[in-house]
C-alpha cells in the first residue's frame, strides 16, 4: 500500500563530509523509500502567509502504520485538514482484520467493500513516497555525522522540489499541475529564502526525517498559486519523518 494511500484512506547522511558522499546518502535514502513497510509517520504541508493565518492551508498525517502485502495495512492514522485557523481532523484505524473511520469522536466500522479496496491498495507498496527523488531537489549537499543517524543540508533547487510535492499530492488524489518552462523561472525568481535537512540512518539508509522550508515572494507562477490559494509572499513548510521505520507495529481496536 503506497503511503500516499493512507491519506485517500482518511480523507482519504562521516561527519563533516560534503560533496559526493552526502549525494552518495541521499540517492541511497531516496531509493530505499519504498523499503519502509512499517513506522510511525508524520507527513505535513503547510502554506502560510508572512502575518496571521488567513489563507492558511494544507494538511497532516500522523501515527503509526504497518503495510502488509494483499492484507489490510495495520494503522492508527489521523489525518488534519487545515484552512486558515481552522483544522479538522479524522482518524483511520485497522487492526489488520477490521477497519474503522473516527470523526469528531464518533467511531464506525467500515463495511466490507471499503476494506477491501483498502486491501487491494496495500498491494500496490509505498509507492507514494517511494517515488520522492529528493536527491535531485539539492545541490551542494553537507553531511554532519550525529550518532546512529547522518544529517544532510543542502541548497534547494527549488523547481525539482515543487515539481516532487505536486506529484505527492496527485498522489493523494488532488489536482495538482507540474512547473516547467517559464513558469519554472518565475518560480526560481519568487524564492526568497529557503532550507533543506535530512537525517538518514547511518547503518541502514532509512529516511527518519525530512525537514523543507521556503519562503515565496509575490511573483508566483499562476500554475503554482492555483495549488497555493489566495496566499501571496507564502511560507512552505514540508515534513516528511518515519520514526522507528520496519519495527512491529500493533494498533488495538477502538474502545
Amino acid at each position: 500500500m503506497r503511503l500516499a494511500a493512507v491519506g485517500l484512506l482518511v480523507a482519504l547522511l562521516a561527519a563533516g563530509c560534503g560533496g559526493g558522499q552526502a549525494h552518495d546518502a541521499l540517492s541511497q535514502t531516496a531509493g530505499n523509500l519504498g523499503k519502509i513497510r512499517s513506522g510511525d509517520l508524520t507527513l505535513r504541508l503547510v502554506v502560510s502567509p508572512q502575518e496571521g493565518t488567513k489563507g492558511r492551508i494544507g494538511f497532516v498525517l500522523r501515527g503509526p502504520f504497518a503495510l502488509r502485502s494483499g492484507r489490510l495495512p495495520i494503522a492508527r492514522i489521523a489525518y488534519t485538514q487545515i484552512a486558515g485557523a481552522h483544522a479538522a481532523t479524522a482518524t483511520f484505524i485497522s487492526t489488520g482484520r477490521k477497519a474503522y473511520a473516527e470523526v469528531k469522536g464518533k467511531v464506525r466500522e467500515l463495511p466490507p467493500s471499503s476494506t477491501e479496496s483498502i486491501r487491494q491498495a496495500a498491494a500496490g507498496g509505498s509507492g507514494g513516497i517511494g517515488g520522492l527523488d529528493i536527491g535531485s531537489w539539492v545541490k551542494d549537499p553537507h553531511m554532519t555525522s550525529e550518532g546512529d543517524v547522518d544529517h544532510v543540508t543542502a541548497k534547494l533547487e527549488v523547481v525539482n522540489a515543487a515539481n516532487g510535492l505536486l506529484g505527492l499530492l496527485r498522489g493523494l488524489g488532488k489536482q495538482a499541475p507540474t512547473i516547467d518552462g517559464t513558469e519554472a523561472d518565475r518560480l526560481r525568481g519568487a524564492v526568497k529564502s529557503s532550507s533543506f535537512n535530512v537525517w538518514t540512518g547511518k547503518q541502514d539508509r532509512l529516511l527518519r526525517r525530512l525537514l523543507m522550508k521556503a519562503e515565496l515572494g509575490l511573483s508566483v507562477p499562476s500554475e503554482l498559486r492555483r495549488v497555493l490559494g489566495d496566499v501571496v509572499g507564502a511560507k512552505v513548510d514540508f515534513e516528511l519523518a518515519i520514526a522507528h521505520p520496519n519495527q512491529p507495529v500493533k494498533v488495538a481496536p477502538p474502545g
